[in-house]
């Protein structure tokens, strides 16, 4: 009964170590066309979102593994809020495009 016990609290840490890191510095963020978004809201609640996808495609702050992008209701062309040149290919990504 004590080793079940020992099992099953190893297998639980186990879990917990696993899926910590690629759960809890996970960051959610807005986006939205304008009137609504706006560069210099801080873009992490559905109130104040950011309005240019640059502002999370960059390399100064680029998006971690985990990190959620929102995009909210609205029209999005690059007038309004730039496009992003995303490249999911082996040897591209946000930062670099294709």
């Amino acid at each position: 009964m004590r080793d079940k016990k020992i099992s099953s609290l190893l297998l639980l840490l186990f879990l917990i170590l696993t899926l910590l890191p690629t759960t809890a510095f996970a960051a959610t963020y807005y986006l939205a066309p304008a009137p609504t978004g706006n560069d210099a809201n801080n873009g992490t609640s559905p109130t104040t979102p950011k309005k240019s996808f640059s502002q999370y495609f960059n390399t100064s702050k680029p998006l971690q593994p985990g990190d959620t992008v929102v995009l909210l209701d609205g029209t999005y062309t690059e007038a309004t809020t730039g496009l992003p040149r995303i490249n999911c290919t082996s040897g591209g990504s946000a930062n670099n495009g294709p």
